[in-house]
């Protein structure tokens, strides 16, 4: 594993690496050691995670005497550039060319203020941290893709859609060629029963049937709606300006009421 940087396997030396066999466990395909073996807690993003309770308040107290020399020095910044505007703009008018000119200055200080405002924020936080204790975080809060073992549920439904791909495509066929046949007279009711069927399975076999059910819904609903309309648009342009009436007299009287 140290000594040998190659391939395990053949090198076609395609570019894409798509061909290629595959680097051993500590080093890339291009030679180089992964990051996985030569740092694995930053490969983990531990390496800014406190070893221990102890270390972590450590860790509290440095943090809080940075977090005191970067207030005392902003609030040193904050009072010099405070002064220096206040005498520079001392007996002159607001719309003066010498006043307008200090928004860059003032500008700059409030900037620095509010992030005086941002360091004390986290001192008072830290100094709880320090008193109550560190809260108790999930161990695991640090993974963005936390791998977990396949359950006997996930595994049926592995099988399930393993079998389902054997046999869609077969049954897909199959329907189609049903839609040829003679005595077939609903054929646009038929194909439409049976996208909706295969479709169904898929998602079952995929784990979002639920959600393919609610959107299977709302689409029935648009649907149904826009036969309503094309059917009887008086009636549904009658109700609507109806409604639209009743709003407007709701809103109007709440406006009288308020005044």
């Amino acid at each position: 594993m140290r000594d040998f940087r190659g391939l395990w396997g053949h090198d076609t030396r395609d570019k894409l690496g798509g061909e290629r066999g595959p680097a051993g466990p500590r080093y890339e395909r291009d030679g180089t050691v992964r990051a996985s073996w030569g740092d694995p807690v930053g490969w983990a993003g531990l390496a800014k995670v406190a070893p221990n309770p102890q270390e972590e308040q450590v860790l509290i107290a440095r943090r809080i005497a940075d977090l005191d020399r970067e207030l005392e020095q902003l609030g040193a910044d904050v009072a010099n550039a405070r002064d220096s505007m206040a005498v520079r703009a001392a007996g002159l008018l607001p719309a003066s060319a010498t006043v307008r000119g200090l928004e860059v200055e003032e500008a700059q200080r409030t900037a620095a203020r509010l992030a005086a405002v941002r360091l004390a924020d986290e001192r008072e936080r830290l100094l709880g941290t320090r008193r109550d204790g560190v809260p108790i975080a999930d161990p695991h809060a640090h993974l963005s893709h936390r791998r977990m073992p396949i359950g006997a549920q996930e595994r049926s439904r592995s099988r399930f859609l393993a079998g389902w791909a054997v046999v869609s495509t077969p049954l897909v066929l199959w329907l189609i060629s049903v839609l040829f046949r003679r005595d077939i007279l609903p054929r646009w009711q038929l194909a439409m029963g049976a996208l909706v069927l295969v479709l169904s399975v898929e998602a079952f076999a995929r784990g979002y049937l639920v959600a393919f059910l609610g959107r299977l819904l709302m689409l029935l609903v648009v649907v149904s709606f826009a036969f309503v309309l094309i059917g009887n648009w008086q009636v549904v342009i009658a109700a609507t300006l109806a409604v639209l009436a009743l709003v407007v007299l709701v809103v109007n009287v709440r406006d009288v009421w308020r005044r």
